[in-house]
């Protein structure tokens, strides 16, 4: 045995010993800090069409969880604000208020929200449009695979 494997073996343990202690390490934690709660509901999308004399809303009803309402501005003038709240000062809707805007003549808007159940108001640029009944809790999304 020559005089350099000698050396180069308590090196190439401490290296080795050194591994495993790190992957010894990585293994440790705190496990309360994991979530390990349910997905939410699968985010539902509630189309608003707003023109000059009419706003039409699709579903009128939807049940509590994340929601996305696209909003289409079909007049010639740009919408300042919508804003989605609890309708008549009434519990339930929404947490806090939620506002999109401007929405450009002619284009299009986003509004997310959580929704609880209660019933909604959506007004665009001061003037109620329409309302919205939120029902109770959608299910978990938690065995739906493949969602964004």
């Amino acid at each position: 045995m020559s005089s350099q494997s000698v050396r180069s073996a308590p090196a190439l343990l401490a290296m080795a010993s050194l591994g495993l202690a790190s992957f010894v390490a990585a293994g440790c934690g705190d496990a309360s800090n994991s979530n390990n709660g349910f997905r939410p509901p699968v985010t539902r999308v509630i189309g608003l069409s707003v023109d000059l004399k009419t706003a039409v809303m699709s579903p009128t009803t939807i049940g509590a969880g994340p929601a996305e309402l696209k909003i289409a501005n079909k007049t010639r003038v740009p919408l300042v604000q919508v804003s989605l709240h609890s309708y008549a000062g009434a519990a339930g809707c929404v947490s806090a208020e939620a506002v999109a805007g401007p929405i450009p003549a002619g284009g299009t808007g986003t509004l997310k929200a959580t929704l609880v159940e209660g019933t909604c108001e959506i007004i665009a640029d001061g003037r109620t449009t329409s309302h919205l009944e939120v029902t109770a809790q959608r299910p978990s999304a938690q065995n739906d695979l493949l969602l964004p």
